[in-house]
């Protein structure tokens, strides 16, 4: 379950509410980076029992991750209350490796697409992300992952993803919206 989100100042002062915008099954959409405020989620101690928790290797995406991993279990259901508070401050006292974090995500995104149940599970949640943009997104990564795997010399793996690619990618080629997500970084 996921809530909306109060931002405040340093003194408290409220600043704005963030409410999330999607909700069911949102395994493509999190791959892409649509979903991205961890800090209103519920999870059920059962729910996370079921994943392997936070992969350390992931030196800044290892929340993003674990909510994937917990986006592969199911749906994700909204509540309109605010659940979580975040007091904003100084963020250049933050010591987060920020320049890593591309690394980072596209290392998570390859333990993503090394899953077996991955193109279901991609499938089934854009049937809830009915976004195109985000269909073509998937594809880019795809075709990105194939180019990786081919040059590190892993010709199987880089085949494979170039068949997922284009499983993915023929059901969107009518969209503008597919076109750019394929093309360009933000919607």
């Amino acid at each position: 379950m996921q809530g909306a989100i109060e931002f405040v100042d340093r003194k408290d002062t409220f600043l704005e509410t963030l409410s999330p915008k999607l909700e069911g099954r949102l395994f493509a959409a999190r791959m892409v980076g649509q979903v991205y405020i961890q800090q209103p989620a519920i999870i059920r101690r059962d729910t996370i029992m079921k994943t392997s928790g936070f992969d350390s290797q992931f030196i800044t995406s290892e929340d993003t991750d674990f909510f994937l991993q917990i986006a592969a279990l199911g749906e994700v259901a909204v509540v309109s209350r605010a659940v979580a508070r975040i007091r904003l401050g100084n963020t250049d006292a933050s010591h987060t490796k920020y320049w890593l974090r591309d690394e980072m995500d596209r290392m998570v995104r390859e333990k993503a697409f090394d899953r077996r149940d991955c193109i279901r599970l991609i499938r089934t949640s854009l049937q809830d992300v009915k976004d195109p943009w985000v269909r073509g997104r998937i594809v880019y990564y795809y075709l990105g992952s194939a180019i990786r795997n081919m040059r590190s010399g892993a010709i199987m793996k880089s085949f494979s993803r170039l068949w997922s690619a284009l499983v993915l990618g023929v059901v969107g080629l009518g969209h503008r919206r597919y076109w750019s997500g394929l093309t360009k970084k933000a919607p």
